[in-house]
C-alpha cells in the first residue's frame, strides 16, 4: 500500500515538473517574435496593438472550462484569438507553447505575459488588462 502512495507522489511530481518546464520554455520567448506577427499568425487574423492568443486542444479537459471564458472575453474585446494547436501548430511552436490551455498576451507585437493552465474569469480579465500577478 505504501508503494501506491509513493507512485502517486512521483506521478504528481512528474506532472508538476512538466508543467513548470512548459511555463519556463514559454517565458523564455518573452523577448518577442523575430518575425512580424502578420507572418506568424494564421491568415485572416488581424494584428492589433493588444492581443490575447488562446491556445487550446479539443481533447484537453482544462480547455473545456477555459474556452467559454475566452469566448465571452472575445465577445467584449477585439484582440482575442482562439487557436487550436493541432490546426495552428507552427504558430504554437513559434510562441513556445508546449501544453494547453495556454494564453499569450501580446502588446505592440511583443509578448507581455504568458499563462499556462486553467484560469478563472476574474483572473482572465486581470490577465488581459495586464494586472495578472502570475
Amino acid at each position: 500500500m505504501q508503494w501506491l502512495g509513493f507512485l502517486l507522489l512521483v506521478s504528481l511530481l512528474v506532472m508538476a515538473g512538466l508543467t513548470l518546464y512548459a511555463l519556463y520554455a514559454a517565458r523564455r520567448r518573452r523577448a518577442g517574435p523575430e518575425q512580424p506577427l502578420s507572418v506568424v499568425l494564421p491568415e485572416g487574423v488581424a494584428v492589433r496593438p493588444k492581443m490575447l492568443l488562446y491556445f487550446y486542444s479539443e481533447h484537453c479537459a482544462a480547455c473545456r472550462s477555459v474556452t467559454p471564458l475566452v469566448e465571452a472575453l472575445h465577445g467584449r474585446e477585439e484582440g482575442v484569438v482562439k487557436l487550436d494547436v493541432r490546426r495552428h501548430l507552427m504558430t504554437a511552436r513559434h510562441f513556445g507553447i508546449k501544453t494547453t490551455p495556454s494564453l499569450v498576451l501580446l502588446e505592440r507585437g511583443r509578448i507581455a505575459d504568458i499563462h499556462v493552465g486553467a484560469i478563472n474569469q476574474v483572473t482572465l480579465q486581470q490577465f488581459y488588462q495586464g494586472r495578472s500577478g502570475l
